[in-house]
């Protein structure tokens, strides 16, 4: 692992396959206490870690458990079924993951934690229903929607590693899908099914550039998508196999994106691929915190039908893996001590099968309720009521009062000086708009101190409360990017901030950060230059509306879907 609380080294050594896939691994120390595989061939590390349970799980010694202030969103309760005792793996709605009976590592950090319930509430927030989906269809290591599978034109698209693809032949033989597996570590003739495939099979493997490497051919996705239909493509992608810089180059390419109909992810966290040779000088943590936020923009285009989430944790048995309690703990773990460093979890594109929007207009909130529609404001009928006095016209507006920070362009921060004109410009006085206009300031004037925020950063047309910007696990989303976004720049240049971008209007060839073309995490960058971001950011050609549609060619969605799954305050 290499985060326990503050960072620990991390290790990283090639593993050296001799399948020549060149991978690099982010691991434990060596030394750690293996356990023993589970009916999957996957041994679930006796590394797990928790930091917010409603209550410190016992243990005979050791540090004591931190209450940490992180939301437990997918642990399902000490009391949730398992949804089945066969060995049956990816299974549909939200995974029973309940806690540890103790506490079973030697410490127990609050990052990992952090890590893990992020992971775990992306793959996991709001998953399909049953009744949307007309029944599910789960086998192996997928849960398929009825719904959205096959159909006129449909193809799908395996890029693994294995010798025989059974992926490929259920969605062949289950819904009559042609499909085609890529796999360029596999020779063809070596599987071991004794009837004809029925898909065809590729000797090219799936990166982040076309490219050779140790003799390999490697193409990319949108080689391979760019000339289908929208939702035309079932798609089954593989971490171990491909990278995760596939996945971040896949969700920054809108146009890509709007081909994959279905998409089946099998992501193993805490690795980089020999290929990547783009994250050789990137640290272990920072490459896990990228691997997280592709799984947290997932959510941003696709819903899930569901994962095997719930099967490895039922064949995690700390009990017998580390009855005293003295593990090591693990760079990430939910609350409750289970580490979901593998696993699948099949998606659905949400243009596919867009979430149901409630009577009224309003799309469903981020706990799968309606979000209630804004009462509408009363209309008066009758006669205006007078002026009233309120209080921000003493302070704000009187006639004594002075500029404050007169120098500083654009944003101030406390009461602002706003002195009446000398002279009445305007022809008529009428009450009601005095009224509205007193409403909005008042509703504006901010009365926090310089005192309560530490200090104020003051920059173009925003302040900002000192005190309130020190989370650096927090994550800065910015509408409407236009040509240029300051508000972001700085976020990511000063604070240290990923940053994701949205806008439908801006023509991207005039905006180089919704192009992508602007610097984008490669180092620092020079004070008051051009475009440039110190930290990764992720544009999206999507604006934010009262309810998700596409309206002009344009699309938008809601404020709510964008914000789900993102924990307080972040």
């Amino acid at each position: 692992g290499f985060l326990t609380g503050g960072v620990r080294k991390q290790l990283l050594f090639d593993t050296g396959l001799a399948d020549g896939t060149g991978q690099t691994q982010l691991l434990g120390k060596p030394g750690t206490t293996a356990s023993p595989a589970s009916s999957r061939g996957f041994a679930p590390s006796p590394a797990v870690a928790t930091a917010v349970v409603p209550a410190p799980l016992p243990r005979s010694s050791g540090p004591p458990v931190p209450q940490m202030p992180v939301v437990a969103v997918s642990l399902g309760g000490a009391t949730c079924e398992f949804t089945f005792m066969s060995p049956q793996s990816s299974r549909p709605g939200k995974p029973c993951l309940p806690p540890a009976k103790f506490w079973p590592y030697a410490s127990n950090s609050s990052g990992p934690t952090i890590l893990g319930e992020r992971i775990v509430a992306a793959a996991t927030q709001a998953p399909i229903s049953r009744e949307e989906c007309n029944e599910f269809v789960s086998s192996g290591d997928h849960t398929w929607c009825n719904k959205v599978m096959g159909g006129k034109g449909i193809v799908g698209l395996s890029f693994a590693n294995e010798e025989q693809d059974a992926w490929s032949e259920h969605l062949s033989r289950e819904f009559s899908v042609p499909t085609h597996l890529y796999n360029c570590q596999q020779a063809p003739d070596t599987s071991t099914n004794a009837e004809p495939l029925p898909y065809q099979r590729s000797s090219t493997c799936l990166g982040p550039e076309k490219a050779t490497w140790e003799g390999k051919n490697y193409e990319t996705l949108v080689t391979h998508l760019g000339t289908k239909e929208p939702l035309s493509v079932h798609l089954k992608l593989d971490t171990e196999a491909s990278g995760w810089l596939v996945l971040e180059r896949f969700l920054s390419n809108v146009a890509v994106l709007q081909k994959v109909r279905t998409l089946d992810l099998k992501a193993v966290f805490g690795i980089r691929k020999g290929f990547e040779t783009e994250l050789e000088s990137v640290s272990g943590p920072d490459i896990l915190e990228r691997e997280v936020r592709v799984m947290e923009q997932l959510r941003d285009h696709f819903r899930v039908a569901g994962s095997d989430l719930e099967t490895y944790r039922q064949g995690w048995r700390p009990e017998t893996d580390c009855p005293q309690g003295a593990c090591e703990e693990p760079n990430m773990h939910l609350a409750g001590g289970f580490a979901p460093f593998r696993f699948t979890v099949s998606y659905v594109s949400k243009t596919a099968l867009p979430i149901a929007v409630a009577a009224g207009g309003s799309a469903a909130g981020a706990i799968g309720h309606a979000i209630p529609p804004a009462p509408a404001l009363p209309i008066s009928a009758g006669t205006i009521p007078p002026v009233v006095a309120l209080p921000v016209s003493t302070p704000s507006t009187g006639k004594t009062c002075t500029w404050v920070l007169k120098d500083q362009v654009s944003s101030r921060p406390g009461v602002p000086c706003l002195p009446p004109a000398l002279v009445w410009p305007y022809v008529t006085n009428t009450p009601w708009r005095t009224t509205l206009g007193e409403r909005i300031v008042n509703a504006v004037t901010p009365r926090i101190t310089a005192e309560e925020c530490d200090g104020f950063d003051m920059y173009g047309d925003q302040t900002w409360c000192n005190k309130g910007m020190r989370d650096r696990t927090a994550t800065a989303l910015s509408f409407g990017i236009e040509e240029r976004d300051l508000f972001s720049e700085r976020m990511s240049n000063v604070l240290h901030l990923p940053c994701k971008l949205f806008d439908c209007f801006v023509p991207p060839e005039q905006s180089p950060p919704m192009s992508g073309k602007a610097p984008n995490g490669t180092g620092p960058c020079p004070k008051d230059g051009p475009h440039c971001y110190e930290t990764p950011y992720f544009s999206y050609r999507v604006c934010v509306g009262p309810k998700a549609t596409v309206i002009d060619q344009r699309r938008y969605d809601t404020l709510a879907s964008v914000l789900r799954g993102y924990r307080p305050l972040s």
